[in-house]
Formats: C-alpha cells, sequence, structure tokens
C-alpha cells in the first residue's frame, strides 16, 4: 500500500463517522423544533364523499361524510378540530355539522347498530356510527383518521324553504358536478380548506338505497404546513 492509499483510507474512514454525528444532530434539531413548535397537524386529499340518509321521512335529513386521514407530526402537542364548516355549489341553505362518524361497510349492518350504545343508521352494506367520546381530537405523534359528517338544514328564522325535504335537498345537487369545500379551524394549528369535486351524484339510487360513495376529483388541501 502507499502513502497515498493510506491517507485516502483515513480520509474515508473519518467522513463516515463525521456523517453519522451530522445526521443524529439534524434529527434532533427537528425532533427539539417539532416539541417547541406546538402542533404539527398534516391533513389528506380526500377521496371519496359518503352521501347518505339520516332518519325517516318526513324527518330525513340529506348527509355527507368526509373520510380524513390526519397526521399531527408534534411530538407531545394534541391538537382539536374547533369548528368545521361545509360549503358546497348549489347549496344555498345552511349546513350543520353533526361530528365524527365511523364507517361500517358489512353485509349485516343492522347488526353494528343493535350492539352500539351511540347513535346508528344502517342502509343495505353500510351501518354509520355517531362516534363517542373526544372524537375531534388530533393526537400528537400518530397517524388520525377522521370522518366528518354534515346534514343539510334550512336556513333559520325563513317562512318558506325550497329545500324542506330530504327529497328536495337531494335533487338540488344531483345536476351535475358539484364542488365541495370544508374548511376546518384547528385549537392551535391554525386552519386548513379541504376541496372535493364530485362527477356524478345518482339521485335515484340514493332514494333507492339510502346512500352513495362518490369519489373525490381535483382533490385538493390548503394550509398544510411544512412539517
Amino acid at each position: 500500500m502507499t502513502n497515498g492509499e493510506a491517507r485516502d483510507g483515513r480520509e474515508k474512514s473519518s467522513i463516515v463517522p463525521a456523517l453519522s454525528l451530522l445526521l443524529t444532530a439534524v434529527v434532533a434539531g427537528a425532533g427539539f423544533f417539532l416539541f417547541l413548535s406546538g402542533p404539527q397537524v398534516r391533513v389528506s386529499e380526500p377521496k371519496d364523499v359518503l352521501i347518505y340518509r339520516t332518519g325517516a321521512e318526513p324527518n330525513a335529513l340529506l348527509s355527507f361524510a368526509f373520510p380524513l386521514d390526519m397526521s399531527n407530526w408534534s411530538q407531545g402537542h394534541n391538537d382539536r378540530i374547533k369548528t368545521a364548516v361545509l360549503q358546497a355549489e348549489r347549496l344555498p341553505f345552511q349546513v350543520r355539522t353533526s361530528g365524527a362518524r365511523r364507517l361500517e361497510f358489512v353485509n349485516r349492518p343492522e347488526r353494528i347498530c343493535e350492539r352500539e350504545m351511540n347513535e346508528c343508521v344502517h342502509w343495505p352494506k353500510l351501518a354509520v356510527v355517531d362516534l363517542a367520546g373526544d372524537n375531534m381530537l388530533v393526537k400528537a405523534g400518530e397517524p388520525t383518521p377522521r370522518t366528518l359528517a354534515f346534514e343539510v338544514l334550512c336556513p333559520p328564522n325563513r317562512a318558506t324553504c325550497n329545500v324542506a325535504t330530504y327529497s328536495d335537498a337531494l335533487r338540488s345537487i344531483g345536476q351535475g358536478p358539484i364542488t365541495f369545500s370544508i374548511s376546518l379551524h384547528f385549537e392551535r394549528d391554525g386552519s386548513r380548506t379541504i376541496h372535493c369535486t364530485v362527477e356524478r351524484i345518482y339521485v335515484d339510487y340514493i332514494q333507492r338505497v339510502g346512500w352513495q360513495s362518490a369519489e373525490c376529483s381535483n382533490a385538493r388541501v390548503e394550509g398544510n404546513n411544512l412539517f
């Protein structure tokens, strides 16, 4: 071995520990930053929306449920969804947030509702169950899937309402593509705006079966942080 080869070997052997130390420092620094910076919630684009009926005529309500994947990258800082507001084209009436739900796609959904203590509605191969407890909590350091549900109501203080029934509300959205926007407001980590366009709503099918799962196109989320 020549002197040059020996020198190259010593230089390479010293580089590896230095890179390892640098990587450790970067990881530790990122973790320290996430600890100090508070909640860091990232919301993924929605893949679909569930359109379904809650209750029975004449008191049925048109409802929407959006399954959302969230991750709080913070170390030790939980957050909570403070408010969620749904807006959509051709929905010139009030939409109420009805909380978080659990969706069960099974062959015998009535059995799900029979053993549930919380409110539960079921249709062929689908059960929609209210989540109990603090269902708007987004825990630190772990994924938090949440299905947010909304119900269509008439505007308050109106003597008449052109969507007084579930059927009226359903017909109002069954006219081609419709774009939904959800404004999420967290207690500590600001706001996100979620967009989802549904190309086709099968009104007759929903009337007959009670629900439809519709794919989101052009889905995007505005306001996510870097981390």
